[in-house]
């Protein structure tokens, strides 16, 4: 974990928060259960060294902890968390707090660098270390304070004068003096140089302060781009993690690296590192055996089937080849064999047999067989057919098992395909047992979250239409419904804060998709109104069945909105949740997800597809899908993708 997404990390483990209690969950893993104030609990899980980052899942925990926990936790009880912070811009994160009983102090250290650790320090002395041991500057043991490894220069804090007394000390070039003498490592250094426009090869000594200036004003402008981040990226080289950061490196822009944005580092590492963590080999062995097991003697059978047409081809290629190659041998034995066939002379047929020319003369499929020893082969000519033809013949049955061979390669590769989709989805469902659940008020609506982040909400039915509107539509909140009967109320909640045009849109829009527009026209029409507009009294003579309301005085419309939505993967409040809504929405908060509109493909065995690849109950998709047939139009993701594969004939 590099220093970049250490800084980002701290910044989510600031606030008012209580330590409750700390697991050894794994050999190199623990986790650290939170109470924030305002929000509620908190899950952190830190593999020893490599990464920390917070989490949605259910973390399984051994039964019993062991004696060294059990005696940690009986030490320091709940820690009141006063400050986190970065130490320098080293890979190290502090936690100061005080125990809740004694009001001690309590340091907390994760060290993520070499092979990492975890030390935890009562009244200036540790009272435990994952790891103990002595260096040349330092000691980690038992009773003794904790002591930071040698520090280099902070790069936050640090002037233009101590960077420029710094650089002229230097020997080496700028890249290795950022990356060594500052600390910046490889990855970081390249990115300042590359945005400073500065030769990195150029002697670091030899710069001017102007450039020097540039470089340190670039290093402090990352940090901060970082600290602010709210996204962030993993850099892939084929299935090879090259990095995980919160901000876009331009080094890689233009190279074959790989690029997948999330919403969030947490997202980032848990889908990388810790979702690995949770499906490891030894605990999907049983499942990958059972699956392996179920495809291996159908591969097997494929793959012999495949090498005898291989071989097949090659060898009638080969007799081919060769016949051309000796045709004048080949040629005259071919019409003295036929010749002799003809006259009925047994005498020179004998002869050519002995001589091991004639190896087969089956009259009743007027075909010989013909040995050429010279070119070491022998071929089937047909008495009644030229000598080109049979040779062609050949070649046609060449071309055939080639053929043969092509479509049985491609059969592999589907089956093999399927087998891995087959484990994949083992995985998702392994990992979605161990989803954390919660079931938000909203869900019990058509719901979706704004790109503003509102939160949106429509009825199911005439009863939930009423209810919509008569309990949750406030005075600041707005009302909005599809100009076509049969659509659903829409609310709008303002959550204290205005309301902008994006997220009115995006709430018209999805009246419409909801409506019985789906599948019958491709552009609709919808309004927006305050909610005083909005009434249960009917004109005089009419009568209001459940669920319909009247709308008093202006209707504000929005025009031709395009049928279509998207339906994606988002974190609501720290948990995994499945949302349907408008293309714009789904795009601002999902970095998994699939834009559909009106089609042919059955409602059914879409929600069926997004349901394995999700790893969601099949009920729960269908109650967010619109109210008809789809078609794909476009995916975004891994998940996404595994769906589209299931459909991609089907879709434009």
């Amino acid at each position: 974990m590099n220093s970049l997404s250490i800084a980002r990390i701290v910044k989510d483990l600031e606030g008012k928060m209580r330590l409750d209690k700390i697991y050894l969950i794994d050999d190199n893993m623990y986790s650290f259960k939170f109470y924030r104030v305002g929000s509620g609990s908190e899950e952190w899980v830190y593999n020893v060294g490599k990464w920390i980052c917070r989490t949605e899942y259910d973390i399984p925990k051994p039964k019993t902890p062991p004696p060294k926990i059990m005696a940690l936790r009986r030490s320091i009880g709940e820690i009141y968390v006063e400050k986190v912070y970065q130490k320098g811009f080293e890979r190290i994160i502090v936690i100061e707090g005080k125990s809740s009983e004694k009001k001690e102090d309590i340091r907390i250290i994760l060290e993520l660098f070499g092979d990492g650790n975890l030390i935890v320090e009562k009244s200036n002395k540790i009272i435990y270390a994952h790891y103990h041991g002595a260096w040349r500057h330092r000691e980690i043991k038992l009773g003794i304070p904790y002591v930071f490894p040698p520090e280099r220069p902070n790069v936050r804090e640090i002037s233009l004068k101590e960077f420029k007394e710094l650089a002229e000390k230097s020997s080496k070039d700028l890249v290795r003096f950022l990356a060594v003498e500052m600390g910046l490592g490889g990855e970081l250094a390249e990115e300042v140089c590359a945005r400073a426009s500065i030769e990195k090869n150029k002697r670091v000594n030899m710069l001017t302060e102007k450039e020097l200036e540039s470089v340190l004003t670039t290093i402090k402008g990352i940090i901060e781009e970082c600290e602010k981040s709210e996204k962030a990226y993993v850099y892939l080289q084929g299935e090879k993690i090259i990095s995980i950061a919160p901000i876009r490196f331009t080094i890689y822009e233009k190279s074959m690296i790989d690029i997948k944005e999330f919403e969030s580092i947490h997202k980032a590492i848990e889908e990388f590192a810790l979702k690995p963590y949770l499906t490891r080999e030894h605990e999907i062995k049983e499942v990958k055996e059972k699956i392996e097991k179920k495809y291996s003697m159908i591969l097997r059978q494929q793959r012999e089937a495949l090498e005898r047409l291989i071989s097949k081809a090659e060898s009638y290629r080969k007799i081919a080849d060769k016949a051309y190659e000796y045709f004048s041998e080949l040629n005259m034995a071919f019409e003295i064999i036929k010749d002799a066939f003809k006259k009925n002379n047994l005498e020179i047929l004998n002869k050519i047999r002995n001589m091991g020319i004639l190896k087969e003369l089956n009259t009743r499929e007027n075909y010989v067989v013909i040995n050429v020893p010279k070119g070491g082969f022998s071929i089937k000519l047909y008495l009644n057919k030229s000598i080109h033809e049979s040779i062609s013949e050949y070649y046609s049955k060449a071309k055939d098992c080639e053929e043969r061979a092509k479509r049985l390669q491609k059969t592999i590769e589907d089956i093999k395909r399927k087998m891995k989709d087959e484990l994949e989805k083992a995985k998702v469902q392994m990992i979605s047992k161990k989803r954390k659940e919660r079931r938000f008020w909203f869900e019990k609506y058509k719901w979706f979250i704004s790109s503003s982040g509102h939160i949106v909400i429509a009825g199911r039915d005439a009863r939930t239409n009423e209810e919509v509107v008569r309990r949750y539509l406030d005075e600041k909140d707005l009302y909005a419904h599809a100009d076509i009967h049969g659509a659903p109320s829409v609310v709008i909640k303002s959550l204290g804060k205005d309301i902008d045009k994006d997220t009115i849109r995006e709430a018209c829009e999805f009246a419409v998709l909801h409506s019985r527009a789906w599948g019958r026209i491709y552009m609709a029409d919808a309004y927006w109104v305050y909610p005083h507009q909005v009434t249960k009294t009917p004109n005089p003579g009419e009568y209001l069945p459940l669920g319909a309301f009247v709308i008093k005085g202006k209707r504000n419309y929005i025009y031709n909105l395009e049928i279509k939505c998207g339906i994606g993967l988002v974190n609501v409040e720290g948990y995994e949740k499945l949302m349907c809504g408008p293309v714009s929405a789904v795009k601002r908060h999902s970095s998994d997800y699939l834009i559909i509109a009106p089609g042919d493909i059955d409602k059914n065995i879409f929600a069926n597809a997004v349901a394995e690849a999700y790893g969601f109950d099949v009920s729960y998709v269908l109650s967010i899908l619109p109210p008809g047939n789809v078609e794909i139009l476009e995916y975004y993701g891994e998940r996404a993708r595994r769906v589209w594969e299931k459909f991609k004939g089907r879709s434009t």
